[in-house]
């Protein structure tokens, strides 16, 4: 089975399997940030705005190892950057939840993590300064693949700018439901968020498979009645 999404197709064959294994690997909340700050990558180069591909150490003085943004860009060298800081929420993790309430409402995982990313932002300009003018933007998406208003409102600002107007889809990111920038970009954010929770369930399910074969075998063994192999 092959499935389509705006630019991105998955062959359910060994990229699959070789994917879902570095799942166990590294942190899923980890590759899913990258996916996701990798479409942003894209999203700035289409529109020609300058970007820095890494996240590159220098930002703060006094402090030049820390990295406070995923994606800094700026259209020209004479704009303010846009420090974008990406947070994936779950809201299935029931322990932030108040001790009134038994699940998060519409939207307000994504919002908790934007205010501790922002809460944490501040904390670090109360102790170093920035070296270059930066608009910090922290952007909040769910592992179902939804988004903020903010998210939307930038997507729309970035992607009706007169750059993003000279740009177009290539031939190998078209898709039937995504004809346009706009579409795309949405499309292609939403895929990698719901594509990597995906296989992350698929890698839970394999590996709670794995441990229950260990548990049977381990439990055979022991109600097995000594001297029971020999002959």
């Amino acid at each position: 089975m092959t499935v389509v999404s705006p630019g991105v197709r998955v062959q359910a064959g060994s990229f699959n399997w070789a994917f879902i294994g570095c799942l166990a690997v590294r942190s899923t909340p980890t590759i899913r940030h990258n996916a996701v700050a990798a479409v942003f990558r894209r999203l700035f180069k289409k529109i020609g705005w300058e970007s820095r591909l890494k996240e590159l150490a220098g930002w703060l003085v006094g402090a030049p190892d820390l990295r406070p943004y995923d994606c800094p860009a700026r259209p020209n060298s004479s704009t303010p950057w846009t420090g974008i800081d990406i947070a994936v929420a779950d809201p299935s993790r029931h322990g932030y939840l108040s001790n009134n309430q038994r699940y998060f409402k519409k939207a307000t995982a994504a919002g908790r993590y934007v205010h501790k990313k922002q809460t944490n932002y501040n904390r670090l300009l109360n102790q170093f300064s920035v070296r270059y003018p930066v608009e910090y933007t922290p952007l909040g998406f769910e592992v179902t693949g939804g988004f903020s208003k903010k998210v939307c409102s930038l997507l729309s600002h970035l992607l009706e700018s007169e750059e993003a107007a000279k740009a177009s889809l290539s031939a190998t990111e078209w898709s039937w439901s995504a004809m346009g920038l706009p579409a795309y970009f949405q499309q292609a954010i939403s895929f990698e968020i719901v594509r990597i929770t995906a296989m992350s369930v698929q890698n839970g399910i394999w590996h709670a498979q794995a441990a229950a074969v260990t548990r049977h075998a381990q439990a055979a063994a022991i109600s097995r009645p000594a001297g029971s192999d020999s002959e």
